[in-house]
């Protein structure tokens, strides 16, 4: 958010778009807090990244506030299909930052795929203290480091992996609240049409994006039980494919770049322009 741009859009008469990806409201940051709200308030629409974000923001710009997903590249690759290798070494992968908070589902992760012959792949910076922390504890768990392009690393993704995971654990916000955030990774990942596995607790957005969605790869990171049912059903032709199917609906109706691409060129018309 920047004070520059809500000064320029006032100085020029043009429209002041906010977009949100993260809330302020969930960080203590007082700095970050008195500039997100008040150009929200001279904000002509603001579109935030999930329904609990736009009722959050709501106060803020009463009637002006939509949902916008992330804006994920545009498809280039084919969709997955299944392959003998996802039964005989299925392959599960994490790509991006790897925090402490997250050893012990991923772990958990490793070593329900150990029981069926497979491997945990993560894709971060090798100089990451955590990952050592991970390979501790599970011998299962393989390491690439962060390709120089976005488009390589979903390249090297879709030929290599059985299934992604998605974490999204944060049950409580700082301020005692549900987060209100929404997974950039998942918009990007379900254009690969791979199966992806949802980890966050029920009351975060994710979850209930999923639940309305009838998406049948999500579950609690602390389900050990619900993990490894998941894993053995990925291992099979039909249980990968109605979780591949999941991922293939959202990206046809939701998180296809052409329908977001529409929806945030349909909200700039609807801003007013400055007499």
């Amino acid at each position: 958010m920047s004070w520059l741009a809500a000064d320029l859009a006032r100085a020029w008469r043009v429209p002041l778009i906010a977009i949100v990806h993260d809330w302020w409201g969930e960080q203590v940051n007082t700095a970050a807090s008195l500039t997100g709200d008040a150009v929200c308030r001279h904000a002509d629409r603001v579109l935030a990244v999930s329904r609990e974000m736009a009722d959050a923001l709501e106060p803020l710009a009463p009637g002006r506030v939509e949902v916008l997903p992330p804006l994920p590249s545009r498809r280039e690759a084919p969709f997955a299909s299944w392959r003998e290798q996802h039964a005989e070494r299925p392959v599960l992968v994490h790509v991006g930052a790897l925090h402490l908070y997250q050893v012990s589902f991923l772990a958990s992760v490793a070593n329900a795929l150990r029981q069926v012959g497979g491997s945990l792949l993560v894709i971060c910076p090798a100089a990451n203290p955590v990952l050592a922390e991970l390979r501790n504890r599970c011998p299962a768990v393989t390491h690439h480091d962060y390709f120089p392009t976005h488009r390589e690393a979903l390249t090297y993704v879709a030929a290599h992996a059985t299934a992604l995971i998605v974490m999204y654990p944060q049950a409580e916000g700082s301020l005692g609240r549900p987060p209100t955030g929404f997974p950039s990774r998942l918009v990007e990942f379900v254009q690969l049409g791979l199966p992806t596995l949802l980890a966050a607790p029920p009351a975060n957005p994710v979850r209930t994006w999923a639940a309305r969605r009838g998406w049948r790869a999500a579950l609690d990171p602390d389900d050990h039980k619900a993990l490894l049912v998941l894993v053995r059903l990925l291992v099979t032709p039909e249980g990968w494919s109605e979780f591949a199917a999941d991922a293939l609906r959202a990206y046809e109706d939701e998180f296809n770049a052409e329908t977001i691409e529409r929806q945030l060129v349909a909200e700039l018309a609807r801003s007013p322009v400055q007499p």
